[in-house]
């Protein structure tokens, strides 16, 4: 049996669940590791700092050659490839699949077709029908001056690999995001909105005492001064300076908020001591919205 528990981190701070899990997670260690049997279940749980996790639940152990009450292993979550970003839309909006493999087949090189993701034709055709799709045919022959929707804006398509941001076009109705497809700036305006909420949500869930609001508010003055439009790149200390004149946060609480946006996607770093956002549509969104927060002179 295997049971999984996904982003505990983010739980740790609702009443209750903390000894809970803490219970759950020393059973299945003494069974493992003071039984030297095999245990009856397999227990999965996924967080971004086992150090943290551990810390929290109280089973840190002062001496490192002690077992620790769970094996870690490096997950990394990366953005889909094409392929997999192609796989997912004939899964879940395979109304736009056509739209998709338009692109996908002009940014792929020499011309390489959708058939090219599957190693055998057979495979190809199976997956089709499963998935209520035309036939491998059909798809082969396809030609985008012959289709009445256009090809997905290429920028769009590639934001689209990061599966958070394909998470939140999901939420939208079929008309938003067949408009987000077109790269339309409202669209997309909507689509950042969707995101910036998700991660907010997030911060909250870790523990960040901030409301939405505030921490959108604070967005908002970080991209007023590092705006995408502008320039790509930006220093860490840029980040570090904004976002801790506003009214919401000191310095250590900004360089949390920086290590948040990381690890959410939210911005990526480039060079030593710089970043980038990932999205630039997301910080072109945030730097055009109005704020209302007094930046200190000091």
């Amino acid at each position: 049996m295997v049971l999984g528990l996904d982003a505990v981190d983010e739980a740790l701070h609702e009443s209750g669940k903390q000894n809970a899990l803490r219970k759950l997670l020393l059973w299945s260690w003494e069974q493992e590791g003071h039984l030297r049997q095999q245990p009856r279940a397999t227990l999965i749980v996924t967080c971004r700092n086992t150090n943290e996790l551990a810390h929290w639940l109280g089973i840190s152990s002062p001496y490192e050659y002690e077992l620790k009450p769970f094996h870690e292993v490096e997950v990394v979550v990366d953005e889909f490839s094409k392929q997999e970003l192609i796989l997912a839309v004939s899964l879940h909006l395979p109304i736009f699949a056509e739209r998709f493999t338009q692109t996908y087949e002009a940014l792929s090189p020499h011309g390489m077709s959708l058939s090219d993701i599957f190693d055998h034709p057979d495979k190809m055709r199976l997956f089709l029908n499963e998935t209520g799709l035309r036939q491998v045919e059909a798809w082969q022959n396809v030609q985008p001056e012959s289709l009445f929707l256009p090809a997905v804006h290429a920028e769009v398509f590639e934001a689209l690999r990061h599966p958070t941001l394909w998470h939140c076009l999901l939420k939208l109705d079929g008309a938003m995001q067949s408009r987000v497809l077109d790269g339309d700036a409202e669209a997309l305006a909507h689509l950042a909105s969707r995101f910036l909420f998700w991660f907010c949500t997030k911060v909250q869930a870790r523990g960040k005492r901030m409301r939405h609001e505030e921490m959108i508010e604070v967005l908002k003055v970080i991209a007023r001064h590092c705006d995408p439009h502008q320039s790509p790149l930006h220093q860490q200390k840029e980040w570090m300076t904004h976002a801790s004149r506003t009214a919401y946060m000191n310095h250590n609480q900004a360089k949390n908020f920086f290590e948040e946006a990381l690890s959410a996607g939210l911005i990526v770093p480039d060079k030593a001591g710089w970043w980038r956002w990932r999205h630039a549509f997301i910080g072109e969104y945030l730097a055009r919205q109005p704020f209302h927060l007094e930046e200190d002179d000091g």
